[in-house]
């Protein structure tokens, strides 16, 4: 969270007539950072200062720095998936911050860089094949175009274990329906994908065609999120439960990654566009809210 401005009662005094001379006693003293925004008589008048300069939205907290001041912090609430995923954080591709175009009159993408810390990156060296750079397909930020009929791709190696969490920022385009991630052991043994259906709804298929579905396939972004463990999985649309599935080795219909013998890898190819992909090694719901959060309210998704 990023410290956005202050608010400090400067000494203890009479809050309904406060002196504004050299001490000023008793006036709350608002900064925004560096900058002094003025001095005021009430808590919430320098907070509404503060809020009117901070990139919003704004908690506040008390914080008694010394002896007779109230100081109270304004932190920027909008969470950075680097703050609450910790170790668990296997990859974060943020097009908008990542993509690399080498050729502006092009704009197609080659590279796109994961800004956790180890740097798995997406790779394309095909030109035919490399997605385009598409400017503000939401809340201001770019995403990836990538055209499944024209087999444009992008993958990268990543040791995919149960548990993990994958959140996708995605939207589909107009009368294109074969959006989807795929992720894809080397030795071919665990298969699956998440993306629209042809009755354009959002869909978590496995290796043996067993699916989850819900939810509307729009081309305004969505968020979508598949929660998989070693005994089942939870698909979600918009923060919200469509459907979920144990692992059984009896039952005909399961939900598993299957059993992945060597290290594999992911790789990106739809017909749609791609705003943000998060891997996150853990199911644990409370960093799995956290981090859809982080992602609906950066990129404005339902």
């Amino acid at each position: 969270m990023t410290i956005i401005g202050s608010v400090t009662r400067s000494a203890v005094g009479n809050i309904a007539s406060p002196q504004f001379g050299p001490s000023n006693a008793g006036a709350f003293v608002a900064r925004a950072g560096t900058t002094k925004l003025g001095f005021f008589t009430s808590l919430s008048d320098a907070k509404q200062a503060v809020n009117a300069v901070g990139a919003g939205p704004l908690r506040w907290a008390q914080e008694n720095m010394r002896s007779g001041v109230e100081h109270w912090v304004a932190r920027d609430t909008r969470l950075d998936l680097l703050d609450i995923s910790g170790g668990d954080l296997e990859q974060w591709c943020d097009i908008d911050a990542n993509a690399r175009v080498l050729d502006v009159s092009t704009n197609k993408v080659d590279l796109l860089g994961d800004r956790s810390s180890n740097r798995r990156n997406y790779t394309q060296s095909t030109i035919a094949q490399q997605g385009l750079l598409v400017a503000d397909v939401s809340n201001g930020y770019s995403g990836l175009q990538l055209t499944a009929a024209s087999d444009q791709s992008m993958t990268s190696e990543v040791p995919l274990q149960p548990p993990f969490t994958l959140i996708l920022a995605v939207s589909r385009i107009a009368s294109l329906f074969d959006i989807g991630t795929t992720i894809l052991s080397s030795n071919g043994e665990s298969n699956w994908r998440v993306g629209a259906n042809a009755a354009g709804a959002w869909e978590y298929e496995n290796s043996v065609g067993d699916t989850i579905s819900g939810g509307s396939a729009d081309t305004t972004l969505s968020l979508i999120t598949v929660i998989q463990d070693t005994t089942g999985c939870q698909f979600r649309v918009n923060r919200a439960v469509v459907g979920s599935n144990e692992n059984s080795p009896s039952a005909a219909t399961v939900l598993s990654l299957g059993a992945a013998t060597a290290t594999p890898s992911v790789s990106v190819s739809w017909g749609g566009i791609l705003a943000s992909l998060t891997l996150i090694g853990t199911t644990t719901i409370s960093v799995v809210e956290q981090a859809e959060r982080a992602v609906q309210e950066r990129y404005n998704t339902p």
